[in-house]
């Protein structure tokens, strides 16, 4: 007698049959292909909205934050497409005996054979390439990649790809510049230091400075500003220049390597620094005889006698890069915050402390909160987000490109100007800084880039305010 069939046996029937497991299987790997295509699509479509509407068109954007999800797209079309010619074949194999495929001509027949051979790592192919894809590892490799090319890193590109690969949206940030507005701060600038006179801070060389004490005399300068703008300090810094080239053309000479060592053998420096307050005539301006300040400049003291052998214009001696990249990199021994090594490296050039120095086109710009508040205020900086960290590489560097736009289209608009107001202010400027052997580019781009500062060391926000290292919306 028959034995009566089990509800097991009849799932088996159905479950067990290959061509259902195949399609279950297909189908299982169409919806999350088709998902994979899905997000890829999404990533692609936010990163072109992102470069039309910024201008982030250029090659370095592009690879990093777009070329990625395009690899994705095209690997996710490519997998559904063999998955879907897979269920194919197992629908002809097992219910046709093959015969759809036995009748294809013989290499259309050996290409399904091999991709039906090798179905499983392609399969497993896709998933590396969908882990890839939730991990944003391709992405993140070639950021890491391009990075490494200082010239690729320091732009627009290279910052706003680094937050759209982020895998939080909230860090998914832009900072570009303006044109319009990039022109409009270049047309103000160029009125203000072709109309007013040179501001107090500009800190240009004392004209009575001579060539041993000026590179002592810049390097000293630059620990107690240091010092100064951490503490809110802010000093009429030509004037302040002019008070220690007094105290270095004394009889002593005390910032002559020759002086200094005199000095220094027997006694402390730092009354040396004080003595520049008989030279400042308001007591605001006067260097104060802090500790702190006082240990700082003791450190320096010792660090120029050990390491420069008491001449600061031996950080310009070596024989890779530029001068003025070397100084910058040399500054660090002394000066911790970036912003101020920027400005050591740059003032050594414009002093003309080295007359052979070499220096690349432009300097690098120091970072100021003040002036980034200013550049988002006037839309010369256009954003996504409320919250910026003002220590984060790609804040620094879309700050630093968007001043670098500013400066040279100042420089553009002063070289071609017919005006006659502004065209006799170049010829006067010029005819300056031909005695003081300063390069007319790089002059241009200081007094542009000083007077932003200077306009920006009292700005007061009203949409954003500091927050330790964060700039965020009120």
């Amino acid at each position: 007698m028959p034995t009566p069939a089990q509800p097991s046996d009849a799932i088996d029937a159905i479950f067990g049959n290959p061509i259902l497991k195949g399609a279950m299987a297909g189908l299982g790997a169409v919806a999350a292909i088709t998902r994979y295509i899905k997000e890829s699509n999404e990533r692609w479509a936010r990163s072109s909205i992102i470069a039309n509407r910024y201008e982030l068109r250029g090659p370095i954007f592009f690879s990093i934050a777009r070329f990625p999800y395009a690899l994705h797209m095209t690997v996710a079309i490519g997998i559904l497409v063999i998955a879907f010619l897979e269920v194919c074949v197992l629908v002809d194999q097992y219910t046709l005996n093959r015969a759809v495929v036995s009748s294809l001509p013989t290499r259309v027949q050996g290409f399904f054979n091999a991709f039906s051979l090798y179905f499983v790592p392609l399969v497993l192919a896709a998933l590396f390439f969908w882990l890839l894809f939730e991990l944003r590892l391709i992405e993140r490799f070639l950021a890491w990649l391009i990075g490494l090319v200082p010239g690729w890193r320091n732009t627009l590109g290279w910052a706003n790809a680094q937050w759209q690969i982020s895998g939080t949206e909230d860090e998914r940030r832009v900072l570009a510049p303006s044109r319009p507005q990039v022109d409009a701060m270049a047309s103000r600038l160029i009125d203000e230091i072709t109309k007013e006179q040179r501001n107090e801070s500009l800190a240009l060389r004392p004209a009575t400075l001579s060539e041993d004490s000026a590179a002592n005399v810049l390097y000293f300068g630059h620990v107690i500003e240091q010092y100064l703008s951490a503490t809110g300090g802010a000093r009429p810094w030509t004037k302040f220049y002019e008070a220690l080239a007094a105290v270095a053309e004394t009889q002593a000479a005390p910032f002559s390597p020759e002086g200094f060592e005199e000095v220094t053998s027997s006694a402390s420096f730092f009354p040396v620094i004080l003595g520049a307050n008989a030279y400042l005539t308001d007591y605001r301006e006067y260097i104060p005889n802090d500790a702190t300040l006082e240990e700082a400049v003791e450190t320096a003291r010792e660090l120029l006698r050990d390491r420069y052998q008491s001449d600061a214009r031996k950080m310009a001696s070596g024989f890779l890069h530029t001068t003025y990249a070397r100084v910058l990199g040399a500054s660090a021994s002394f000066l911790s915050r970036e912003s101020m090594r920027r400005q050591f490296a740059k003032l050594f050039i414009l002093w003309n402390i080295t007359p052979s120095a070499t220096r690349p086109k432009i300097f690098r710009i120091p970072f100021s909160s003040r002036m980034f508040m200013q550049y988002l205020d006037a839309k010369v900086l256009l954003r996504e987000g409320d919250h910026f960290n003002t220590t984060s590489a790609p804040v620094q560097i879309c700050f630093e490109a968007t001043q670098k736009q500013i400066l040279s289209r100042v420089l553009a608009l002063l070289t071609e100007t017919k005006d006659a107001a502004r065209s006799q202010w170049r010829e006067r400027e010029k005819a300056d800084i031909k005695s003081r052997h300063i390069d007319w580019q790089w002059w241009v781009y200081y007094r542009a880039d000083q007077q932003s500062y200077h306009d920006a060391r009292d700005y007061e926000s009203k949409n954003w305010k500091v927050e330790g290292s964060e700039i965020v919306s009120k």
